[in-house]
């Protein structure tokens, strides 16, 4: 299609896969268009992606617009005894210059079963 249009330079013309998204598979559109003005550009350029979207939808494919979804939960209240526990701690560590190496492990608080 790219190549047949009358506005478009038929030999740089191309569509390529580039790519993966995180929820897609990626395209680049190239080609010269021949236009002197700028509103002329756009006209052809609105030409060109309206007819891939009838050749994308023609051919019995989709194309996939970004969504999103977000899930809302009630978290549960920090543990106050915890916090002041942990942040005594850190103090501690700070005031002897005893800070933890990015391996040090502590193990994680017991918390009650529900």
């Amino acid at each position: 299609m790219l190549r047949e249009h009358s506005k478009v330079d038929p030999d740089d013309a191309r569509i390529r896969f580039v790519g993966f998204g995180s929820s897609s598979l990626d395209l680049e559109i190239f080609a010269y268009i021949k236009a002197a003005e700028m509103p002329e550009f756009l006209g052809i350029q609105e030409d060109l992606l309206l007819r891939i979207m009838d050749i994308i939808t023609g051919s019995g494919a989709g194309i996939a617009f970004p969504s999103q979804i977000t899930y809302i939960t009630r978290d549960e209240p920090l543990d106050s005894r915890n916090a002041e526990e942990a942040e005594m701690q850190a103090r501690q560590w700070r005031e002897k210059n005893e800070l933890p190496d990015h391996d040090f492990y502590i193990e994680p608080a017991k918390h009650p079963t529900r």
